[in-house]
């Protein structure tokens, strides 16, 4: 059976793992492996077994506890097999004396080989190396002409955190508890992917204005629905009708082409794209004095939703009034904005009579639709287990002739909340381009058909 002799130093019981844990196969094919402890190795354990706290003292302490048991009822074995490994304690009590010259004995590290020196001198036919990983005991075994081997790399511990490691994960358990007794935000976005990358490309749809074709195809169906009428009746002068026919109605025809001209601005308010932002309270504490702020960096800015906007009396530009047929009675159909008060962004854009301190509420309560690159809304109490709230912002790019690119961040805050909760969406506005002349007619008839009826 061949056996191998290692003589261990007292790093391989402080720094690298347990010796049954240890792949003692990288030292080749031996039957069996003794660890040899010598005297020098058991009284530095000892010594080391009474120090402060740590990882060091605990191991020492293992180590003088395995090395009574040892002393006691002989060699113990670490590992049955691959190879069958043994630790055991070196009886002698002195290192070999006729190498006192060449080595200082007031060194752990030459007491160590000097013992190996004594072991070998009894053993001449055994197989004994020194076992270290230090440069020092190496280079002085070498010079003996006495063998050693080496830890493997994969046998080291992880190096031991500090005092200033152990305060860092200290202070960092404390976070960690007080956070748990705070409220907590999960935020979500309808665009982040699948992945939940916080990366989107978002399509939407950009309207050309219409050409002089378009524009006299429009006004020839409207005057086709809406034809200069008169009724020729008592009381009626001519004078008043030739103003209806030729100054009146053709004014009219005149501004109706006025607004086609920029009618693509106004469609294309309705298609810019919007993006949801779904936040929950999902922590153990309601939130105190909760701010949500979204703002926006890059070529777009924001603005409220579209069905926010809508409700707001201006959003819409009116068709110039039809002069009123001559010889008829009844009310002008001149145009009239419908009424369009419509729900409004989870009812957030006016302040109740009553306060609700359960509800949000926009902080500088942007009215118009212009964009801006910052939106905040404030809630005096958000309650936890209730479920997520939807916020909606439109995006306005500052150029619909090619991509944009931008950040979206959404952050909660709260008195009571150590740490924001912070999303960040980077999209990308890519647009398609296509021709308002549907959307154009749709918009005129929708209107004067509107306008008919209320009359």
């Amino acid at each position: 059976m061949s056996i191998i002799h290692l003589f261990a130093d007292t790093n391989l019981f402080l720094h690298y793992k347990v010796l049954d844990e240890i792949d003692w196969s990288v030292y080749g094919g031996f039957d069996q492996i003794e660890i040899i402890v010598c005297r020098t190795v058991q009284r530095e354990i000892d010594r080391l077994k009474d120090g402060r706290d740590g990882r060091r003292t605990q191991r020492a302490r293992k180590a003088a506890s395995k090395f009574l048991e040892i002393a006691q009822h002989g060699p113990q074995e670490q590992k049955p097999i691959n190879p069958r490994v043994t630790l055991r304690l070196y009886d002698a009590t002195h290192p070999k004396q006729d190498l006192a010259g060449n080595l200082d004995y007031n060194q752990n590290d030459d007491q160590i080989i000097g013992y190996l020196a004594q072991f070998r001198a009894d053993q001449p036919e055994a197989d004994v190396r020194l076992l270290t990983g230090d440069s020092g005991p190496i280079l002085t075994a070498d010079n003996l002409g006495i063998p050693y081997a080496m830890p493997d790399d994969d046998w080291r511990l992880p190096p031991e955190p500090d005092d200033r490691d152990r305060k860092i994960l200290e202070l960092t358990q404390q976070v960690e508890e007080l956070e748990a007794q705070e409220p907590r935000f999960q935020i979500l976005c309808d665009h982040q992917g699948n992945d939940g990358s916080g990366h989107a490309k978002v399509t939407y749809n950009v309207f050309r204005p219409l050409e002089p074709a378009e524009q006299n195809q429009l006004l020839s169906e409207l005057q086709v629905q809406h034809p200069p009428t008169v009724a020729v009746r008592a009381g009626v002068s001519a004078s008043a009708i030739m103003q209806y026919k030729e100054i009146d109605y053709p004014q009219w025809i005149a501004k109706c082409r006025e607004v086609m001209t920029d009618l693509h601005s106004d469609i294309q308010q309705d298609h810019f794209p919007e993006i949801t932002f779904e936040i929950e309270n999902v922590g153990t504490r309601p939130a105190t004095n909760a701010r949500i702020d979204i703002q926006v960096k890059g070529h777009f800015g924001i603005t409220r939703p579209l069905a926010d906007l809508k409700a707001q009396p201006l959003y819409r530009r009116k068709l110039p009034a039809q002069p009123k047929p001559v010889g008829y009675g009844g009310s002008s159909l001149a145009n009239r904005m419908p009424d369009l008060r419509g729900p409004l962004w989870s009812g957030l854009n006016s302040m109740p009579p009553r306060h609700d301190r359960e509800a949000l509420y926009f902080h500088d309560n942007p009215k118009d639709d212009a964009p801006v690159k910052y939106i905040s809304l404030i809630c005096d109490l958000w309650r936890h287990a209730i479920g997520h709230v939807a916020l909606t912002v439109r995006v306005v790019p500052s150029v619909t002739e090619t991509e944009v690119t931008g950040e979206i961040v959404c952050t909660v805050h709260a008195d009571n909340l150590t740490k924001p909760a912070t999303f960040k969406l980077v999209a990308t506005l890519c647009p398609e381009h296509q021709s308002a002349l549907p959307l154009a007619r749709e918009w005129f008839t929708s209107r004067r058909s509107r306008n008919e009826s209320e009359n």
